[in-house]
């Protein structure tokens, strides 16, 4: 599903509601960019050390993102 719009601010929730949209797995997805999303403001703002929980969470999230990237463009 190609959404013909995109988010063009700051506020990641705009990001995470638009990637909702996408029809089927939507909602997956947006799971998935909020998991990368809030690791990525723990790691800006919280301690240096990030346990392996984190790192494990953020591959997964990513990985489904790309793969489904992936699917969609490649069918």
């Amino acid at each position: 599903m190609e959404l013909k719009e995109h988010s063009s601010g700051d506020n990641h929730v705009e990001a995470i509601a638009l990637i909702k949209k996408v029809t089927g797995d939507g909602a997956k997805f947006a799971k998935d960019l909020a998991t990368l999303l809030g690791l990525k403001t723990e790691s800006a703002y919280g301690s240096s050390a990030k346990k392996d929980i984190d790192v494990t969470r953020a591959q997964r999230a990513a990985d489904h993102l790309i793969a489904a990237a992936r699917d969609r463009v490649h069918g």
